[in-house]
């Protein structure tokens, strides 16, 4: 296998979405095979407390490479090793002769983005409804898309007690903090971290903007900022892991990061919206009024929708995430 593809097809596994933008991922690059780890170095663990959202990242990024693999003409045969803690890993093994048409997919990895903007609330067509469901279709995973005000209503009560809950944390804003890039310099210096031109706030000082987060800070009036962007959105998608397991969660950025490939292609914008899953009080009712089975859980919500799309955040360089 040229060594070249085994580059391109991790510089495209690195586009993928992770919490705050951290890029908890280390990559083994060998004759024929990319080895994923995690890297619990660059974990959250105010807003993610037992990794799960580390390893739906990880899946994005496996998911990535895949869809990227089978551009380039190779079959792909996944083995995951989670049995150990700290020492996790998912294997890709590659062989050549993979005549699958992935480009619709693969040609969005570049421009999929979380926009995180006001929607129009603008209908999503029937058509593109089912291709979205389609998408989301994974083992292990409960894919759900919801588009009509009764079933979203019950969704966003919980998103807006679960944001004032999240925001009045000293430790949850501090650590968001840490991640947030203030202005376009630091952004590129670090390649990670939310940069404020993607999230819409203002290129400023690092210490103007920390001053002026600490200032600002409004748990009731972000609750009602996120009421707002939910209910002008077209449809909230949720992803729900069937069961308590890092497979399960590997498996659920699996199938959200091809519904995101496909929103992309669709001309659909989408964004995290996710205190409701991170605070465990929250998830439980959410799980309740779900009407899910003990054994699943809630972690992933997202909202979709129609907008311009804004700056991208940045990557770090493909040196800083391999390994020998």
């Amino acid at each position: 296998m040229i060594y070249q593809d085994l580059i391109d097809l991790t510089k495209h596994a690195i586009k993928a979405p992770s919490g705050h933008n951290s890029q908890p991922w280390k990559f083994k690059l060998e004759e024929n095979s990319i080895t994923i780890f995690p890297d619990y170095e660059r974990i959250i663990p105010v807003a993610d407390p037992d990794n799960q959202e580390l390893f739906i990242s990880l899946g994005c990024a496996l998911e990535n490479l895949i869809i990227a693999a089978g551009y380039f003409g190779y079959y792909t045969d996944i083995e995951m090793k989670m049995e150990v803690p700290f020492k996790e890993s998912i294997r890709v093994e590659l062989s050549s002769g993979n005549n699958q048409n992935y480009d619709q997919l693969f040609k969005n990895i570049e421009i999929r983005q979380s926009t995180r903007s006001h929607y129009n609330k603008a209908l999503i067509p029937p058509a593109d409804i089912e291709k979205l469901n389609e998408a989301g279709n994974q083992d292990q995973v409960l894919f759900l898309l919801y588009t009509e005000p009764s079933h979203i209503e019950p969704i966003i009560e919980i998103t807006k007690r679960a944001t004032v809950l999240q925001l009045s944390k000293k430790e949850f804003i501090n650590e968001l903090t840490q991640w947030i890039r203030f202005n376009r310099k630091t952004a590129q210096k670090t390649g990670d971290g939310l940069y404020s031109g993607a999230i819409g706030s203002p290129s400023v000082p690092k210490w103007l903007g920390k001053l002026f987060l600490n200032l600002t800070s409004d748990p009731k009036r972000e609750a009602r900022k996120n009421v707002n962007l939910m209910k002008n959105s077209s449809g909230i998608l949720l992803f729900i892991a069937k069961e308590n397991s890092k497979e399960a969660w590997v498996n659920l950025g699996r199938s959200f990061q091809r519904v995101a490939l496909t929103a992309t292609s669709l001309n659909i914008n989408h964004a995290h919206i996710n205190s409701a899953c991170e605070e465990i009080a929250a998830r439980k009712k959410l799980a309740e009024v779900l009407q899910l089975n003990p054994e699943e859980q809630p972690l992933l919500i997202i909202r979709i929708g129609y907008s311009a799309k804004r700056p991208y955040s940045f990557r770090r360089p493909l040196n800083e995430v391999l390994i020998d």
